[in-house]
């Protein structure tokens, strides 16, 4: 034992600045204070624990040292555990710090319970840590399977997140430290603890890493649970964090209903530009955009989703014409305006309202997006822009919209190649073996020079590419498959994502 305490914490030693030195010593049986299951206790005996804590010390005298135990906020437990470590301290054993395993449930353990344990442990003058903390959604005996974790279960949950960090406050002269045995719901032990192969949600992101109401909770941020409509449907699904959403409506719709909806009690909601019906809100579509803004306040914060509706045409979900713009700003033929990622590029009068200036060098261009937050999904888009670069002898790309580029990437972009030929380039995930995932189509050179405005428009319908320059097809090529860029499913908003 003594040897590899010292061959681990000697390595480590000036880096590891704490050790959970003795891990889970503790019996769940009345009739005994140490679990005799232990390999260390079966070859030393009950001592194990305290030569550890003493070895340790010789390694790394500056190190803090834990000891860390589950169950250990539960009547019976929690006493053989207090009692053990308070022998331990009068004997001169070096702990500095006790960690509670925070493996709860939605009604286990009582808060009384918890806050019994935090006087009591606290009265021996050590550290004390929330270690290893997931909620699950099931109870102990819980007989129960879901696919999808149940909406009331997830806000039950952050409810009881928002207590217990509320008495984790509430004790931060003691408590230095809370860790979570997860980040998101993709990964975690109990989705095969207690029972093997049963999905379960404990963490505070979901299984795509999205923050879950339970962090915004803890975090004390007023956020949207949800917004329902019964009329159109959302490009993605709803996202607190993020305050842009785009709801789709059909062609020729004169007005959208909307509930908006905060499971938090203590946020109120107000709705701008509506009128209310009953538990919803009447949006008249052709308004001006955004149609409607949502203010959520509380924490002495406030935050405004705004809400933009567009009516789907057919075959097309989305026109992009860049027509206004001074230094970072953009405006859009759909009404939006925003601010995109302008780099070295500047806004000069056009031949239709506002356009690009460009010098032609790689480097210098409008990134659009924020990766897989803002594409198209497998429908037809077009792109339309006005430019007139300072040279035309080397790559440029002018716009760009998705991930940096790699063979996971999710991309379009679009450059001015030398000679003034114009590169159009849409990928998804590339698939090495059947050679797909990526299309691009170039024209021919000698269609936009330094010399004159060139008024290029990119196409993509199903598996074609076109490429327009000066009102003239230039380019078309099929490709006998259709890059699904599945995720990339909002309409091209400036780069203005507040997420």
């Amino acid at each position: 034992m003594r040897k590899h305490i010292h061959t681990v914490m000697n390595h480590y030693k000036g880096k590891v600045k704490e050790w959970d030195v003795v891990n889970e010593p503790i019996s769940d049986d009345d009739s005994s204070i140490l679990r005799t299951d232990s390999p260390w206790y079966q070859a030393i005996g009950e001592d194990y624990v305290k030569m550890a804590f003493i070895y340790a010390h010789e390694a790394d005298p500056e190190a803090k040292l834990f000891i860390n135990d589950y169950n250990i906020v539960a009547p019976g437990k929690r006493e053989r555990f207090y009692n053990f470590i308070k022998g331990l301290l009068e004997e001169g054993v070096p702990i500095h710090g006790i960690g509670i395993q925070g493996h709860w449930q939605l009604d286990w353990p009582t808060y009384e319970d918890i806050r019994y344990a935090l006087d009591l442990f606290s009265s021996l003058g050590l550290e004390i840590q929330i270690t290893e903390l997931d909620i699950s959604v099931y109870s102990w005996n819980d007989s129960a399977v879901y696919s999808e974790p149940p909406i009331e279960l997830l806000e039950k949950q952050a409810e009881r997140y928002k207590k217990l960090f509320d008495i984790f406050k509430e004790y931060s002269n003691v408590i230095t430290k809370v860790t979570l045995w997860g980040v998101a719901d993709d990964d975690t032990w109990l989705d095969n603890f207690p029972v093997s192969n049963r999905k379960n949600w404990p963490l505070l992101f979901d299984v795509n890493h999205r923050p879950k109401e339970s962090f915004w909770r803890i975090v004390a941020e007023p956020v949207l649970s949800n917004i329902e409509t019964d009329t159109g449907s959302f490009l993605k699904p709803f996202d607190r964090g993020t305050l842009t959403h785009i709801l789709r409506v059909a062609d020729g719709t004169e007005s959208a209903k909307i509930k908006p909806v905060a499971n938090d009690r203590s946020v109120t909601v107000n709705v701008e530009n509506a009128e209310k019906s009953g538990d919803y809100y009447i949006i008249p579509v052709d308004g001006e955009a955004p149609q409607v803004k949502i203010t959520v306040s509380g924490y002495g914060k406030t935050n405004t989703y705004e809400l933009y509706i567009h009516q789907e045409k057919p075959g097309m979900v989305a026109r992009w014409e860049f027509d206004e713009g001074e230094g970072d700003f953009t405006a859009d033929s759909t009404n939006y305006a925003g601010k995109a990622n302008i780099n070295s590029l500047s806004w000069v009068d056009g031949v239709k309202g506002k356009a690009l200036k460009f010098d032609g060098e790689e480097g210098h261009y409008i990134d659009l997006g924020l990766g897989d937050l803002n594409l198209f999904g497998d429908r037809d888009f077009t792109v339309s822009f006005w430019v007139k670069p300072e040279q035309v002898n080397r790559t440029g790309v002018v716009l760009w919209y998705g991930q940096p580029s790699g063979l996971d990437s999710l991309l379009w972009r679009i450059s001015i190649m030398p000679g003034g030929a114009v590169y159009f380039h849409i990928q998804s995930k590339i698939d090495i073996e059947e050679c797909k995932g990526s299309q691009f189509v170039t024209t021919d050179t000698g269609l936009v020079s330094s010399d004159e405005w060139s008024h290029v428009v990119c196409v993509r319908k199903g598996d074609v590419l076109q490429i327009y320059v000066n009102g003239n097809l230039e380019k078309e090529e099929a490709f006998g498959y259709t890059v699904d860029l599945g995720g990339f499913n909002s309409p091209l908003l400036a780069g203005k994502d507040q997420g």
